[in-house]
């Protein structure tokens, strides 16, 4: 019975084993290269599903120029979910910058090839009417402030705050490098030597000597004419304005007197009527 229960216990070592191996083995993920037009780049991608974090492993050394962060995110509201990347050497603390805050998204509803890229044009969406959430945004810390190069245990951390685990569905990394602009250039000089043609630059030939140009700044105000003018126009605009406020004020003058004389004709109609009744 004895020899049972140590056989019973040494199979679920071993199947325990297997499991943890098998999950260290699925995040070392094989990677894709293409160009961009920009340069080569190699995207690692993680699919299989996790709940609130992921890791990536990513062996070889790739250049860094360029980095993006994509994912597939399942979870009700997206404003109580805060996104988070982690890259981890040996020897070497934890780096960690926050992709994405709380608040953000408000009550919308899931992730969907979203991308996080430092020269994306615009910040994570604040309203939910935007959900889901699909495009390329700005993270909330820029990825290059994890230094290093791509070699790393990159972990995605979908962390949340109304107990309502997320659930990552997919993600990937990616990483480019930028292509030498000299290497696609061909001087005219290659041409030349390809096509046997010497090519004599131009003799230097100093621009001709400019004289400096007239300064016309602020002394231009004391000058005769400007003054002449500027008085003109103010005496003019006096003008106008005297006889307009004039012309206005004899108005309210005559308007004045029209509601006086209407009035004491009002007071007369009204003595009148008193005196017909006491007649009457």
């Amino acid at each position: 019975m004895t020899m049972m229960k140590h056989l019973i216990i040494l199979l679920v070592l071993l199947a325990c084993s297997a499991f943890v191996y098998a999950s260290e083995d699925e995040d070392h993920v094989h990677h894709v290269e293409y160009s961009d037009g920009l340069g080569r780049c190699r995207q690692y991608m993680q699919s299989n599903a996790h709940w609130n974090h992921s890791t990536i492993f990513v062996d070889d050394d790739f250049s860094r120029d360029r980095m993006y962060v994509s994912m597939n995110i399942t979870h009700k509201r997206a404003g109580a979910v805060k996104l988070v990347l982690r890259a981890k050497r040996d020897g070497e603390k934890v780096q960690q910058i926050r992709l994405k805050s709380y608040g953000h998204g408000g009550k919308g509803s899931n992730f969907v090839d979203t991308t996080f890229d430092d020269d994306a044009s615009e910040h994570f969406p604040i309203w939910a009417s935007e959900a889901p959430f699909m495009g390329d945004f700005q993270p909330d810390v820029a990825l290059h402030r994890i230094t290093g190069p791509a070699a790393a245990k990159w972990t995605l951390l979908a962390l949340n705050r109304d107990g309502h685990t997320a659930k990552i569905d997919s993600w990937w990394l990616t990483f480019c490098e930028n292509r030498d602009p000299r290497q696609d250039r061909t001087s005219f000089q290659d041409i030349a030597n390809a096509q046997g043609i010497t090519i004599t630059p131009p003799a230097y030939q100093p621009a001709p000597h400019q004289p400096p140009a007239h300064y016309s700044g602020p002394n231009f105000l004391f000058d005769k004419r400007v003054r002449q003018n500027f008085w003109r126009t103010a005496v003019e605009a006096f003008a106008r304005t005297t006889a307009n406020y004039n012309s206005a004020n004899y108005y309210v003058n005559q308007v004045k007197v029209m509601q006086k004389a209407a009035k004491l004709a009002g007071e007369k109609l009204v003595e009148a009527k008193e005196n017909l009744k006491h007649h009457g």
